[in-house]
């Protein structure tokens, strides 16, 4: 008896797992995610903060310069007040001077001084009147405009800078530029003035067809060139939808899509991003320069055309993979009807009345938030869609009522949405390890 308890103690079921064993493949790559989400969540909150304090700087500046304008309104104000009360002593005098009875007017040399006097002071009094009108007229006027200046400002609401979220991005200077001045002039990056787009732009974004997705046709040195398509609204009117500047098509999430529209609400007139060709947009990516020089500094490929081919191929393949990743789509409008969500998402955007006649274009954005499952390609489409509403948008106010209902959206479907992100990043992350 005594044996089998002692056998009993010593045996051991299993063994415990050291912590120097390689974690399983699985394990890696769920802390792997986990790594990369919690990194994703912390630069989305210090994007966040920093837009929030870039934005109250703005408020304080606008609210500064109100109140600078408001007490220009008021000192101006005093201004008119005093001169009004002067304009009307000044018309009183000359009114009891034109009243009194006119003397017969002597030929004779030694005429009346004191009857000259009144009539030269009558004279000067006239004038005085009406160049103090001209004044007044004047500062009213002045005044006005301050007033409207003032009334825009107030109103005006504050848009966020560009920021973390590629899906709503909007650019500060379209808030800068009125209707007349869209339709004179380019929208420049940051710092930048306005200029007059020459005709070779105007052809090139004129001449654009085809279906809602840009094609990318490569160059013999393998690097796509800029195209358009069309975006057709209900009422046959068109917007046109072109390729970033820097030959990206659509993989640069931050790149603004230009738009314009032939109907009567915007000017006809296509918008072009104007920017400084950077080294890379000139002479290809630095990496692939760098493999380029690298190769070459060995002695028997120095001179050789081989190595130019073979980064040539290996460029022309990477475009085309970024083309698969974002290929043409077609508009159905042969489909089920939109829950309830995606009707409230509708409703509201219909109700811009600059967005009114856009009803296929906003379908086929909620049908596309609402796919399951979400891929990379329904990613970038709800982008470009988004954007052309926003350019399609006349002041700021639309643009305003667009974020809000698109944010309204994107709270009623969060756990939805987070899900299509996820699975637009691994669609994204398998494109690009092929």
């Amino acid at each position: 008896m005594e044996q089998e308890t002692t056998e009993h103690t010593k045996s051991k079921a299993g063994r415990k797992q050291s912590g120097t064993e390689p974690l399983t493949r699985r394990a890696q790559l769920n802390r792997e995610n986990q790594r990369k989400f919690r990194q994703r969540k912390e630069q989305y909150v210090a994007n966040l903060e920093r837009q929030n304090a870039e934005f109250n700087e703005i408020v304080a500046a606008k609210n500064a310069e109100a109140a600078g304008l408001q007490a220009s309104v008021s000192s101006l104000q005093d201004e008119i007040v005093s001169l009004k009360r002067l304009v009307l002593q000044l018309e009183v005098a000359n009114r009891a001077i034109l009243n009194q009875p006119t003397p017969s007017i002597s030929t004779e040399r030694n005429s009346c001084r004191m009857c000259s006097l009144e009539r030269a002071n009558a004279v000067f009094s006239d004038g005085q009147v009406k160049v103090l009108s001209l004044k007044l007229a004047a500062a009213e006027a002045e005044i006005q405009n301050l007033k409207e200046i003032g009334n825009s400002m107030r109103n005006q609401p504050y848009m966020l800078p560009s920021g973390f979220d590629f899906l709503f991005a909007t650019s500060s200077n379209n808030n800068s530029l009125t209707a007349l001045e869209k339709s004179e002039f380019t929208e420049l990056g940051p710092g930048t003035n306005p200029i007059r787009m020459d005709d070779s732009q105007h052809a090139l974004l004129s001449n654009s067809s085809g279906g809602l997705g840009p094609s990318i046709p490569f160059t013999n040195h393998g690097f796509p060139t800029a195209t358009g398509s069309a975006l057709k609204t209900s009422n046959s009117e068109s917007i046109i939808l072109t390729t970033s500047p820097n030959g990206s098509n659509g993989d640069d999430w931050m790149d603004e899509f230009m738009m314009t529209s032939t109907g009567d609400t915007l000017p006809p007139v296509a918008f072009v991003k104007q920017r400084v060709a950077s080294a890379e947009s000139l002479y290809g990516p630095m990496r692939v320069e760098f493999a380029r020089y690298s190769m070459k500094c060995i002695p028997a490929l120095k001179n050789s055309s081989l190595v130019d081919e073979w980064v040539e191929a290996s460029t022309d393949y990477v475009y085309q993979i970024m083309a698969e990743g974002d290929p043409p789509r077609e508009v159905n409008t042969q489909r089920e009807p939109l829950p309830s969500k995606g009707m409230s998402l509708r409703n509201g955007l219909l109700k811009i009345p600059s967005l009114s006649t856009c009803v296929q274009e906003i379908e086929e954005l909620c049908f596309t938030f609402l796919n399951v499952p979400f891929t990379a390609s329904d990613f970038a489409y709800a982008g470009k869609l988004i954007r052309a509403m926003q350019s399609r948008c006349v002041n700021y106010s639309e643009k305003t009522e667009l974020q809000s209902q698109l944010f309204q959206f994107d709270v009623k479907v969060q756990d939805l949405s987070e899900k299509k992100f996820e699975d637009a990043m691994t669609d994204l992350d398998k494109i690009y390890a092929q």
